[in-house]
């Protein structure tokens, strides 16, 4: 006899506080997943080991991590086989700041104080806080009710194909090595309860596409003499790497002076996503050499778009002639240009273009009638931001996606999740598995 899936909300703290932050704490996540899939009969669930990869050829580099996948078929089949829905979800989280390493790994708070205008729409309802919570364990979790429903009910129409990778925030080679292997099978249909990113706490809209992602790195050279020779000489100041990077920073960085890319194909972003993209500054690195400032300065800048036709090739020649435009006064100063611009190394991984699923797909009309009954008021639709692993299955395997995150807030940052909204999600799930027409 099957048992149930512990509460939300405790099952949620047990996730987090395996630390999913580290490969240790993903394997202890995906061997406690398997545990729970056995033991509620959620189907049948395997962990693969995958490996960080230096080129397409997978040559093994470094420790491995896990992907889980879990096969479920609930109902009988009337003797036809059924077609395939994806969900998808991922294992790892961002690391937590130094102050949240220690203490609780999760606080459930009760809303209560209707002046806080960030809350006020939630009094009387329960967050859960923590790194992680937002993205994305809450919508794991999802992942999971979802399938405890199905079972419960009995009937599913479809053969559903759960996907939880790792090191999604790092690149999401695990993933593209899944999908390389066959591991992750071609689905006409899927669904995730990834973020929408920017999420703000209020009742999540449904989201139909999301941007890709094109990643380079600018390098700024300068001169390094002793800081003592600079603060006797204050004219050195204006040759230093820290000095052409903030000019840099400062260009990039404006908003009307800055960096922009306009898209080639404007109507076809379908109203729901952005039609001009820019630098987003990222990671960064230094070099230091004693007493000295220095000599480089390392930058890493995303720009995630609405163009499928936009290569790396094309960025970075138009950052290229922006930085000699803006910056020639300074290069004919020196006499040399101290930027470099490089592209991300990828490890052989794709950059993810941007997606969208048509408004009219069966997808969407399903997705829709289903949200819009569970919260009983009509739930917008509309583009996701940043980048996630959901236009990899769209473009690589032709899996048509719909999206909708648990209520929640701050990822990456502060993150909050409101854990009934987690349940809701679970039976968005469900009923999307027990759709009964064709999924064309």
């Amino acid at each position: 006899m099957p048992t149930s899936l512990p509460s939300p909300e405790k099952l949620l703290g047990e996730m987090l506080r395996y630390r999913p932050y580290t490969r240790e704490g993903q394997w202890l996540c995906a061997r406690r997943i398997e545990e729970l899939v056995r033991d509620c009969g959620l189907g049948l669930a395997a962990t693969i080991p995958y490996h960080e990869t230096k080129e397409l050829t997978a040559r093994r580099e470094g420790d491995d991590f896990p992907l889980v996948k879990i096969t479920s078929e609930f109902g009988p089949q009337n003797g036809h086989s059924r077609e395939m829905m994806t969900w998808l979800g991922h294992l790892d989280t961002v690391d937590p700041q130094p102050d949240e390493r220690d203490g609780d790994a999760f606080v459930i708070e009760e809303i209560t104080n209707q002046h806080n205008p960030e809350t006020a729409h939630l009094v009387g309802k329960q967050i859960g806080r923590r790194r992680g919570t937002d993205d994305m364990w809450a919508g794991n979790l999802a992942l999971l009710y979802g399938l405890e429903s199905l079972r419960k009910s009995g009937r599913s129409n479809v053969v559903v194909q759960t996907i939880l990778s790792s090191r999604e925030e790092l690149g999401s080679e695990v993933l593209h090595q899944a999908i390389e292997d066959g591991t992750v099978e071609r689905a006409k249909v899927g669904a995730t309860t990834e973020i929408l990113v920017g999420d703000d706490g209020k009742p999540s809209p449904l989201y139909r596409g999301r941007t890709g992602r094109i990643g380079v790195d600018i390098v700024t050279n300068g001169e390094a003499p002793h800081a003592g020779a600079i603060d006797r000489y204050p004219e050195a100041m204006r040759r230093i790497a820290d000095r052409h990077f903030g000019r840099l920073l400062d260009e990039i960085l404006d908003d009307e002076r800055g960096f922009f890319i306009p898209n080639q194909y404007p109507n076809d972003t379908q109203g729901i996503l952005r039609t001009t993209s820019r630098l987003i500054p990222g990671m960064g690195e230094f070099s230091i050499r004693g007493l000295s400032p220095p000599d480089q300065v390392s930058k890493h800048f995303d720009i995630f778009h609405s163009d499928p036709n936009l290569d790396v090739a094309r960025v970075q020649s138009s950052i290229r002639r922006f930085l000699q435009e803006r910056f020639q006064n300074i290069i004919d100063e020196i006499g040399y240009n101290p930027y470099e611009v490089t592209q991300e190394n990828r490890r052989g991984v794709p950059f993810t273009d941007p997606w969208i699923t048509p408004e009219d797909h069966t997808l969407v009309e399903v997705a829709s009638k289903a949200a819009n009954e569970i919260r009983n008021e009509n739930v917008p639709i509309v583009g996701a931001s940043g980048v996630a692993e959901d236009g990899m299955l769209f473009h690589r395997l032709g899996t048509k996606m719909i999206g909708w995150a648990p209520d929640g807030k701050g990822a990456h940052w502060k993150e909050w999740v409101v854990l009934e909204s987690i349940m809701e999600r679970a039976h968005w799930l469900k009923n999307l598995a027990q759709f009964d027409g064709k999924w064309e």
